[in-house]
């Protein structure tokens, strides 16, 4: 009656899918179980690439082997390409399960090599072949590709890069030369001076490769006594980057000064040069010449004649002129008999006591030598009081 119930909760075993069954290599074994390797997830299908760049062959293998033992080992499905789960013999009850499993491994690897390296996948007879072939090709080659990745990280510059750009590049590096050329394990008391000597190797690659621009903050942490960590120094690089990036541009700076600079008035200039009249002059800001007055056109002459004949000045009172051209508040012209007698109230600005070498005083002086007679004056200069008009 025992051998019965045994030899029936055998038959239900084999029956139910759902009980524990026994592996190659693990002792419970259930495609519905999570833990199982034969566990497969509704997004699990052979098209799907587990790896952002696929094998090219000697130049991304270490990379690419990393990324693929942790896509796979994600999913429970490396023991199928390091061989610790071996296919069951024919007639096992595990055997075409993991078939299957193996063609859906196969299926990831063909979709993460380039298409030069298909045919490497397709007639292998399982994933742990492929796995292996791929290990011998191109890992015990790791001479040239050290060498490389030496020399990109002796000439590595960050050039139009930003500092995490720069700073994820240099770690790429880094790690894969870590990977490929690793440190001893080993637990005596120069391993601490090992790795920080790394360390300080490391922050001069890092700085060196740094933009000039950067100059003043890399010798701000070569002068500490104690160096930083390459961590710490990519910290304060990526402040200062902050830092450059609100701040005004020089050029932005200079124009905004030379603005100022150009509205600002002249302490060299009188008053009257700083607020000009409103009539007419040759230059702005500058006292208007009697030239300015001339009659543009024959046309033009005698109406002017007439308006400036019943004009009166507010300075002297007379008549035939105004304030603009008093010669009594300006100064007589050169050629006028009165040229001397009564140039004392001249508003002529006296030169300047480094011999008239500014700018400001040439203007002046070529202004004050255009105040000569010219042939269309307003009036004769007979007497020194009022201007008879035509």
């Amino acid at each position: 009656m025992a051998n019965d119930d045994a030899s029936s909760t055998h038959d239900d075993d084999d029956i139910n899918p759902t009980s524990s069954l026994h592996s190659f290599g693990h002792e419970k074994s259930s495609p519905y179980d999570l833990e199982s390797p034969y566990h497969l997830l509704s997004s699990d299908n052979p098209g799907v690439s587990l790896v952002g760049q696929p094998l090219m062959g000697l130049e991304n293998y270490s990379s690419w082997s990393l990324a693929m033992t942790m896509a796979l080992k994600g999913r429970n499905k490396f023991c199928f390409v390091d061989g610790t789960l071996p296919p069951p013999p024919e007639g096992h009850r595990d055997h075409a399960r993991w078939q299957r499993i193996n063609n859906m491994v196969m299926s990831w690897l063909l979709h993460s090599v380039h298409s030069s390296l298909s045919p490497t996948v397709l007639y292998a007879p399982d994933a742990a072949t492929v796995w292996s072939d791929f290990k011998d090709r191109y890992s015990t080659a790791n001479g040239p590709r050290i060498y490389e990745i030496e020399r990109s990280i002796a000439t590595l510059r960050q050039q139009d890069d930003s500092i995490p750009a720069y700073h994820n590049k240099l770690s790429g590096l880094w790690e894969e030369l870590n990977l490929l050329d690793p440190p001893p394990q080993c637990t005596c008391t120069a391993r601490a001076a090992y790795f920080s000597q790394i360390e300080r190797r490391r922050l001069m690659q890092f700085l060196m490769g740094l933009r000039d621009t950067y100059a003043q903050s890399r010798s701000q942490l070569l002068l500490n006594t104690t160096l930083p960590s390459v961590k710490r120094a990519y910290s304060l690089l990526l402040q200062d980057e902050a830092q450059r990036l609100h701040a005004p541009s020089t050029s932005s700076l200079e124009h905004t000064a030379f603005q100022l600079a150009a509205s600002a008035p002249s302490p060299l200039l009188p008053d009257s040069a700083r607020h000009p009249p409103s009539s007419g002059t040759s230059l702005p800001g500058l006292l208007p010449s009697p030239s300015a007055f001339i009659a543009q056109n024959p046309a033009a002459n005698k109406q002017s004649t007439r308006s400036y004949s019943k004009s009166k000045c507010s300075h002297c009172g007379l008549l035939g002129h105004t304030q603009q051209v008093c010669y009594r508040l300006h100064g007589y012209p050169p050629g006028h008999k009165f040229y001397r007698k009564g140039n004392t109230h001249s508003s002529t600005p006296t030169p300047a006591p480094n011999g008239g070498n500014d700018p400001i005083q040439k203007l002046l002086r070529l202004l004050q030598d255009s105040k000569e007679p010219k042939a269309n004056m307003i009036g004769p200069f007979d007497e020194e009081g009022d201007w008879s008009g035509p």
